[in-house]
């Protein structure tokens, strides 16, 4: 509060401000406030809309205790979620999650999201639909951009289960021999294989170097990716995504032309449309044309900005 009346803005623009505290001061300033969701928190309180192993739909009569309960690691998590959801009873996280709702419905709160889709499921949780604006992330084309390619097959999902890094390592350990297989992010040491390269977490100077030799980036993912920065950042530096048909990742790659969608959890249909990137140099090279030119053509990052610039122009003078 302190910080809004030392500098007066016209409007506040909030990201995983899950508690919506941030917003609440703002309105109790009298400030507009626009609430940026890049994930699901606004219509799961575990973030992931899975329940027992299926996309869910919302937290309305479901049970999200026992989800959040078989997703907690470690005790930072424990406290994280005893602090937003008390004790984790499902009245509570139903109380709370409706809370969020009714703030997000405030005068002069709006949303801006990734997704239609995901417009579409905070009006079915509630949301007021004149309050929401979609606009889909962006790459920065000059950043990321293809380099000299390599036989280097990518998962970048770090891990976690929903983004299906064992999956990555099964399709690793098939094609073992055929190219390099490199997953980024921290690791346990007893996850860790022998077929697969563990860099560590990489600084996006690293990350991009790394997507500019890749071949094929894998996105096994098994929850509803609201979005994924990875399938942009990839297709822009000129490597093509094959990826389970999850969440939007149809609305991002085109199947056969930047990529391949396969069935969720279909892995021997994305061992195969791995292999026929990695052994086929012309379709490669097709793939990787395309690729590039529909990301930064329909994802580029001045798009995001001006389009973001002119939600907020347009609140500051409502």
């Amino acid at each position: 509060m302190s910080k809004i009346r030392e500098h007066s803005p016209d409007v506040i623009i909030t990201q995983y401000d899950y508690d919506l505290s941030s917003v609440s001061a703002a309105t109790k300033a009298g400030k507009r406030a626009i609430v940026y969701v890049h994930a699901w928190w606004t219509v799961c309180p575990n973030n992931t809309r899975m329940h027992n192993g299926e996309v869910c739909e919302g937290f309305p009569g479901q049970d999200c205790k026992s989800c959040i309960i078989s997703s907690l690691r470690g005790e930072g998590k424990v406290k994280a979620y005893k602090h937003l959801f008390g004790l984790l009873s499902n009245n509570v996280i139903h109380k709370k999650m409706k809370r969020r709702i009714s703030i997000l419905n405030r005068e002069n709160v709006f949303v801006v999201t990734l997704t239609e889709k995901m417009r579409r499921l905070m009006i079915d949780m509630g949301v007021m639909e004149d309050k929401i604006y979609v606009v889909p992330n962006g790459v920065d084309c000059s950043h990321f951009k293809p380099s000299k390619k390599e036989k280097i097959v990518l998962y970048l999902g770090g891990y976690n289960p929903v983004k299906g890094y064992s999956i990555f390592f099964d399709i690793a350990k098939q094609l073992r021999g055929e190219g390099k297989f490199i997953a980024t992010g921290n690791y346990p040491e007893f996850e860790k294989v022998s077929h697969v390269e563990f860099p560590g977490p990489l600084p996006r100077d690293e990350l991009s170097s790394l997507l500019g030799t890749g071949r094929v980036t894998l996105i096994p993912s098994i929850w509803d990716e609201p979005f994924s920065m990875v399938a942009i950042e990839s297709l822009a530096s000129g490597t093509p995504v094959v990826a389970f048909d999850t969440g939007c990742l149809r609305n991002i790659i085109r199947d056969g032309k930047t990529g391949f969608i396969v069935g969720k959890n279909d892995v021997e249909s994305m061992k195969e449309k791995t292999e026929t990137l990695l052994e086929e140099d012309d379709l490669f090279q097709e793939m990787s044309v395309n690729a590039r030119e529909d990301a930064c053509t329909r994802f580029k990052l001045c798009g995001q900005m001006e389009a973001i610039k002119g939600i907020v122009e347009k609140i500051a003078r409502s």
